[in-house]
Formats: C-alpha cells, structure tokens, sequence
C-alpha cells in the first residue's frame, strides 16, 4: 500500500493549518524514530518517544511540540557499531549469508559476511505480533497486527541486493508505512506508551550474522571480527507543530485541545 493519496495527507495537513497556521504555527512534514537493541528470547519492546541520549538515526519528541501520525511501521536495521547509522532500515526479515572457508589442520575456519542479515530466521516472529499505542489514559490502539509492516524486499522485486555488502541500500519508505485512517495525536506533555510484542522462547537468536575466525581448527565456534547488532525501531511519519501543546492553545477552538 502506499503511503497515502495526496488528498488523505492534504487533508490531514488543512484540519492542522487552519488552527495552527492562523496562530503562526504552520504544521511541518516531519517524523518521529525510536530503535531498540534486540535481544534474545524478548519478544516484548517499549518505544519510549521521550528517550533521552538518541543515536545518530533517532528522533524524538519534544515536550513542546504536537505531531499528528498519517503513517507507521516497525523496521528491522543491522546497525554496524563501527560506522554508526550508515546502514539503513529495511522492512522484511532476512538471514545473512555468511561464506566459510572450513578449518584445516593448520588454520582455524574463517567466516565472511556476504550479506548483512540475522543469524537464524527466529526474528520472523515480529510479523506475528501486534503494536500497541497508548496516548495518556486511552488505549488508541489495542493491537496493530505487525503482519501489515512487512515488505517481502523493500521494493525490490524478486531479488534481497539491497542487503548484500557494498552495494548501494534502496529501500521505498512511501511503500512501507501503513496509513493510520484514525487520527493519532501525539503530544509531548503526555505519557505515551508503544509497545510491540511478538512470540518469543528461550533459545531464540536476533542476533546479526557476523564476519569472524573458527576457534582453534574448529568450525564450531565463531570469534566475530566484525561488529554488528540487530534492532527493531518505529517509525512514525506525519506533521509536526513546534510548540503545539502550549497552554494557550487548549481552548475550545483548537481541534487538537483534548491531545494536549
């Protein structure tokens, strides 16, 4: 699905504007990033829009600012700790493809990453869990089903290259966000809760495929020589007013008055 018709975000952007822009305040196409690091045998992840200490592809929301959703996803991204937020987010699940040169009597196994990716396939469990969205006191949304942000290759038909290492990532973020029809108001003055769950159990592996030597002459031990890490993140997309949630503005006439 795409994003939305011109008319659906025009709409979203004139119910904002017509308060907002006659205070001086036109809403802005902007977004809002939260990633966490996956860890094993977790299926249950807070997306907290307030963190504090935000990585170099995060962002949050200010206390001050309103910011009205017109499109969601939770994205998967294989975060090279050595180059941090040069790798991008993708919306599928995919192993990585590691090449091993097996041990010899002499020399350890050695293993080289092909393709950036998860060790196993245990993370496509995502797809089968729901998204959470609490706004205050009011549950907004019980549970999104997760199975609606996957994307069988981020646009590329027929073909994971945009995973291979070395070659320019591609991915279509209009194609890979679901349209929220209900409107979502998000207000830094308010405590928000977002959280994904997914099936989980013990002995489950989300970690990236890594690059790395065999122990001794063994291949059953892998020493990574390389620096990967996998994470989920949410990602907002929609209008954004800086300094929408001040007193001022929770009259009658602001349609927004109650989400602040």
């Amino acid at each position: 699905m795409n994003i939305t018709p011109i008319e659906f975000a025009r709409r979203r952007f004139v119910e904002l504007n017509d308060y907002y822009g006659n205070q001086g305040i036109p809403p802005q196409t902007s977004y809002l990033r939260i990633e966490e690091k996956l860890v094993g045998g977790r299926g249950n992840y807070q997306f907290n829009l307030q963190k504090e200490n935000l990585s170099e592809v995060e962002r949050g929301l200010d206390r001050n600012d309103l910011f009205v959703v017109l499109g969601a996803s939770i994205y998967l991204r294989i975060e090279d700790k050595d180059k941090a937020g040069i790798l991008p987010p993708h919306f599928f699940a995919k192993k990585g493809r590691v090449t091993i040169t097996p041990a010899t009597v002499s020399d350890p196994a050695v293993y080289t990453l092909d393709e950036y990716g998860f060790l196993t396939d245990d993370i496509n469990a995502l797809y089968n869990g729901n998204l959470l969205i609490q706004t205050g006191t009011v549950v907004n949304f019980q549970a999104i089903p997760t199975a609606l942000f996957k994307k069988q290759s981020a646009g590329i038909v027929g073909t994971q290259a945009n995973y291979v290492k070395d070659v320019n990532n591609a991915f279509d973020l209009q194609d890979s966000l679901y349209v929220l029809p209900e409107r979502l108001a998000l207000a830094g003055t308010q405590n928000h809760k977002i959280q994904l769950s997914f099936p989980s159990f013990n002995g489950s592996d989300y970690s990236a495929a890594q690059a790395g030597n065999g122990t001794s002459t063994s291949d059953d031990t892998i020493i990574p020589t390389t620096n990967y890490e996998s994470k989920v993140g949410l990602y907002l997309l929609g209008y954004l007013v800086p300094g929408g949630t001040d007193d001022r503005f929770r009259v009658p006439a602001n349609p927004f008055s109650k989400a602040i």
